[in-house]
């Protein structure tokens, strides 16, 4: 699917009722901009099977703006190529969120962006979990922000340049 502007999950704040996407297929986006976000606070169990996300390595963009606490998200065997930052939570809390056997490729800033401005001092992430991926061949990082739980294991990291492939703030 060509995405011209964003998927908005409007969810009622707290419901737990799973929001599925799976299956094979791609989100590409040409023009900046974020692909999805969330209309209401802790948007919550959001799961994407096998799907992947393309940016344009042109223009700046963003796969998830976890913007309004996008918490309880679930990534399984995703590809996310071309896109300036994968899940930027800027200034919000990322939390619950479950990342394995994805590949990342291409990615201009961070994979996760917990950055400083915003309603929390300086981002932060909770209880989030990167497993089984493979992360190579782009000028960003894998991870900024105030890690409150964050944990990287089994994964492949290389040939990242302009960029550390964490910063702790």
């Amino acid at each position: 699917f060509l995405l011209d502007g964003k998927v908005t999950i409007n969810k009622p704040s707290g419901d737990r009722t799973p929001f599925y996407v799976s299956g094979g297929g791609a989100f590409k986006k040409t023009n900046a901009g974020a692909m999805f976000d969330a209309a209401n606070n802790a948007t919550s169990e959001i799961f994407f099977n096998n799907v992947k996300f393309v940016g344009n390595p042109a223009v700046n963009v963003v796969g998830f703006k976890c913007n309004q606490e996008f918490i309880r998200g679930y990534f399984y065997n995703c590809s996310f190529e071309s896109l300036d930052v994968c899940f930027d939570s800027t200034g919000y809390l990322m939390q619950s969120f479950r990342i394995d056997g994805c590949d990342f490729s291409g990615i201009k800033s961070w994979v996760i962006d917990c950055g400083t401005t915003g309603g929390y001092p300086t981002g932060s992430a909770y209880d989030v979990h990167i497993t089984h991926c493979q992360i190579e061949g782009q000028s960003g990082g894998v991870f900024r922000g105030s890690p409150g739980g964050v944990s990287v294991g089994q994964c492949v990291i290389e040939n990242i340049s302009g960029q550390p492939a964490f910063y702790i703030t």
